[in-house]
């Protein structure tokens, strides 16, 4: 059985945060990372992360984040 504790947060935290700053264009990575700061009462973090993803994939693949993405984010933003 698996148990939720704070050091496997922290490692998870450290794997997603690691894995966007080397490419802001996964948006899994944003998606988890997002989620977490709103959590954590982080919402301007979370927002932050998200325009970060989308500037990335705007100028490096010429396209937009994905319904997932959007749809998370509308809710974050209260939309």
């Amino acid at each position: 059985v698996l148990t939720d504790t704070q050091d496997d947060r922290d490692r998870s935290f450290a794997y997603y945060d690691r894995m966007f700053s080397m490419d802001p264009c996964n948006e899994r990575a944003c998606r988890w990372l997002m989620s977490w700061h709103l959590a954590a009462g982080q919402r301007n973090e979370a927002v932050r992360l998200f325009e970060r993803c989308q500037l990335a994939l705007q100028k490096d693949l010429d396209m937009e984040p994905d319904e997932q993405t959007r749809r998370l984010y509308r809710s974050i933003i209260g939309e």
